[in-house]
């Protein structure tokens, strides 16, 4: 089950290249961060200029969380499935979220940039 993340443009046309696609958060926590836990693995997950606004809005308050705590306890907190046995080696968590995070943000800032661009978690 693998997840991509893409600016696309409103006739559908990839406009960045695909970022591999981490989850940040775990489905208990989908009512607290909806737009990070809402990806559906199997199909395709598009959202909106709105919407990316408020998914940049809780990767800022993860962001915060790892800043005060480590990745590590923040990614706890929020049962992120990172920290399940084997998905990641505990050494590499700060690298790769912090890659992510910031993938993520230039992903909506793209989206942001011009009307008419969508961001889409693309699922198998």
């Amino acid at each position: 089950m693998a997840i991509g993340v893409v600016v696309r443009n409103e006739r559908g046309e990839n406009l960045t290249d695909f970022l591999g696609f981490v989850p940040l958060v775990g489905w208990a926590q989908r009512s607290k961060y909806p737009m990070l836990t809402h990806q559906d693995p199997y199909g395709n997950t598009i959202l909106n200029q709105l919407q990316v606004g408020s998914l940049l809005a809780e990767l800022n308050e993860i962001d915060a969380a790892i800043a005060r705590l480590g990745a590590r306890l923040a990614l706890e907190r929020v049962g992120s499935p990172l920290l399940s046995d084997g998905v990641l080696p505990i050494d590499e968590v700060d690298q790769v979220v912090s890659v992510y995070i910031a993938g993520l943000r230039d992903l909506g800032a793209t989206t942001l940039a011009k009307v008419h661009r969508y961001l889409w978690f693309v699922g198998d």
